[in-house]
């Protein structure tokens, strides 16, 4: 986790899956009751995203737009950026590639 001027950049590793995607929730809605509203996540190390991973990233943007925020994916690597196309979640998120 690190700052970047308005934004609260969260990065995730490994496997976004049904064992450790509740955990990053669960931090992810912490940091949003600490009153961060934009929050950058770093998929970059991301090997592998199931539904569960889906879910919490779809939670952390509506939890964002209710308090006025919003959510950026930045560098999902090809396998992930091509399960966010399929589910057409490239046109929900705001999604960056190339940049740190």
């Amino acid at each position: 986790m690190a700052h970047d001027g308005e934004w609260i950049v969260v990065r995730l590793e490994g496997e976004i899956d049904v064992v450790s995607a509740p955990a990053a929730q669960e931090r992810i809605a912490e940091l949003q009751a600490m009153g961060y509203r934009n929050i950058r996540v770093d998929l970059e190390r991301v090997e592998f995203l199931d539904s569960q991973g889906v879910n919490l990233l779809v939670a952390a943007r509506k939890g964002a737009l209710a308090e006025g925020g919003q959510v950026e994916l930045h560098n999902p690597p090809d396998r992930v950026m091509e399960l966010l196309k399929l589910m057409r979640l490239d046109d929900v998120f705001t999604i960056v590639r190339g940049q740190g």
